[in-house]
């Protein structure tokens, strides 16, 4: 899972910097006429790319972090992007948003802002500033940490799980099944319980399942009938080995555990107040 997550949010923030840097430069454009010392500060953007086209891939990509942030709002109330305040300061900052919405403007309708924009030739440099540039970088990069806050939370996620894999991989069967991890230490399978120097099937297995596991997290995942697909042996094959047996604990160690958080959950009965 915290795979997926730090690729969404890889993905998100390639799309937002993408529709980011083509609102810059039809800024900077304003600002080279009105406010020339002033620009905001942005890499150029991606040639050919349309701001609708930028727009469309954050939306697919916002898609994928929904379900593990249901309380992110809808496409229509999200203000992505910041045009900053194109009457004054004292008028709330106008934002786009990927569709258009309350309080948002959409991928299609930003050049009749920037022609508004354009029309504020007495403005002062510090009007400027303050207006356009502040309120459009800060608004950027406040964008800029959630999503890098998404990928670091799901980093440090997969190091505790990677933590977990090690220590079951060498006999700590007090430690939970981590479901996904991508990054594990070399050293984890050094120790292995079943990486027995021999030439037997059951040790050879051994060896090939626990290497898969830490370059495939998904392989935590996977069935006897899988294993033995994977590795070309029969599935008693599988189950005979030591990766298999402490994999097995672990999962009936995690079962019992929910089991047991469902049990301690209250009735519908319990929670009613006469």
């Amino acid at each position: 899972m915290s795979n997926e997550l730090r690729g969404f949010a890889r993905e998100a923030l390639v799309a937002y910097e993408q529709g980011f840097r083509i609102i810059a430069a039809r800024l900077n454009e304003v600002l080279k006429k009105h406010a020339p010392s002033l620009q905001i500060n942005s890499d150029p953007p991606e040639s050919g790319l349309t701001f609708v086209g930028a727009a469309r891939r954050l939306h697919n990509v916002l898609m994928g972090l929904r379900p593990y942030y249901p309380d992110l709002p809808d496409d229509r109330l999200l203000p992505v992007w910041s045009l900053g305040h194109i009457n004054s300061e004292n008028n709330p900052p106008f934002y786009v948003g990927i569709a258009s919405g309350w309080r948002l403007v959409g991928p299609d309708e930003i050049e009749s802002q920037f022609r508004a924009l354009e029309e504020r030739a007495g403005w002062s440099l510090d009007k400027w500033r303050t207006c356009t540039v502040e309120p459009v970088e800060q608004h950027a990069e406040q964008w800029r940490t959630f999503l890098r806050d998404i990928e670091s939370e799901a980093r440090r996620v997969t190091h505790n799980r990677a933590q977990a894999l090690a220590a079951l991989l060498t006999g700590d069967t007090d430690t939970d099944l981590p479901p996904h991890a991508d990054t594990y230490p070399n050293t984890a399978l050094a120790n292995t319980g079943g990486q027995r120097k021999s030439a037997s099937r059951n040790a050879t297995c051994n060896e090939r399942m626990a290497g898969e596991i830490t370059k495939n997290p998904e392989a935590l995942g996977w069935n006897s009938r899988q294993w033995a697909e994977y590795l070309k042996c029969a599935k008693s094959t599988v189950v005979a080995t030591e990766t298999w047996k402490r994999l097995e604990i672990a999962r009936l160690k995690a079962k019992a555990e929910r089991m047991k958080d469902r049990s301690r959950k209250p009735k519908g009965s319990d929670q009613r107040c006469d």
